[in-house]
């Protein structure tokens, strides 16, 4: 005979059972129902077995400490900047892992974005490195059904990497045919006339969810390595006061948004519209990017955010 962790008298046959019925679970992965079958039981009654063996401390139930202080974090982001939900990567330790942070959030937002991939939905998608990532990260068995939609344009820059990608995603696409910003304001009004423009524009606007990357006004970053901004003209728009931007459109550290930067010479969604969009997923991460992503929080632009443990922190430090 043994005592359970409320020093209740448990006979060894019953610590026997509770104990398989545990192991079947826990480590070996099985249902309750493939449990029950195994034992020759009801699955209620392995309900009942698991809920015991919880109860007298054969099963205890320990979560990591680093996991409790992400979702800290990402309760306190809720919190400070009025967000639906946060996701927030706990931070990499001992040197065995060389993923870069932006692969991890966009693994990490591949996961949180599946809650909305149901067969007949449309998800919205705007520019960035890390956008695309998310999307390459899908799983395979959850795009049946689901069409993707870019809220922008430049997306072709994309095309070769997205068909030399395994899960399929190229398959759900519709995409924008225009760059993201072009030469004039002329020529960016005559594109958004184009149906082939409006169709696709058209259809993001039917979005259950929204995902969009973040900008900073770092002279490094994925814009200015695509060719769309010089180091020069993100240096000037840095002095016009630009924080950040977001589908080509840039923003203040309020959130305010800059008509002086790009606006008038962008294909796609503006921010005013983004922001009236259901569940704007933001996925960026870095110092470098902590400002632009403060920027976009105070403009009222996410409901949601997936970024990583330092970013978050830095993000709850008021400036």
């Amino acid at each position: 005979m043994k005592r359970g962790r409320h020093d209740e008298i448990i006979a060894d046959d019953r610590i026997s059972v509770l104990a398989s019925t545990a192991w079947f679970y826990y480590i070996d992965g099985l249902t309750q129902a493939d449990i029950a079958q195994r034992m020759l039981t009801s699955r209620a009654t392995v309900g009942r077995l698991l809920q015991e063996a919880r109860d007298t401390g054969i099963v205890r139930i320990s979560i990591d400490p680093s996991t409790l202080a992400t979702m800290g974090l990402s309760r306190k982001l809720c919190e400070h900047f009025e967000l639906e939900d946060a996701l927030v990567v706990p931070r990499r330790t001992g040197s065995g892992s060389t993923m870069s942070v932006n692969r991890r959030i966009a693994i990490a937002a591949a996961g949180y974005l599946e809650r909305y991939l149901k067969p007949g939905a449309v998800i919205g998608f705007g520019w960035g490195d890390t956008v695309m990532n998310v999307l390459f990260s899908i799983r395979h068995e959850s795009l049946d059904g689901v069409t993707f939609a870019s809220v922008a344009g430049g997306i072709d820059r994309y095309s070769r990497e997205v068909f030399a990608q395994g899960n399929g995603v190229q398959a759900h696409l519709q995409l924008i045919p225009a760059p993201l910003v072009v030469n004039s304001p002329a020529t960016a009004e005559a594109l958004r006339q184009d149906t082939s423009v409006t169709r696709v524009l058209e259809l993001s606007r039917t979005a259950v969810a929204t995902i969009t990357g973040i900008g900073g006004t770092g002279t490094t970053g994925s814009s200015v390595r695509a060719g769309l901004y010089s180091p020069s003209t993100i240096t000037g728009i840095a002095e016009l006061g630009g924080a950040g931007d977001m589908l080509g459109e840039w923003f203040d550290a309020d959130g305010n948004v800059l008509p002086d930067a790009t606006s008038d010479r962008r294909i796609g969604m503006d921010l005013a519209e983004l922001r009236s969009m259901p569940h704007v997923i933001g996925v960026a991460a870095g110092s470098d990017k902590v400002t632009a992503i403060r920027a976009a929080l105070r403009g009222g632009y996410l409901d949601a955010l997936v970024t990583d443990e330092e970013t978050a922190e830095q993000l709850l430090i008021t400036p």
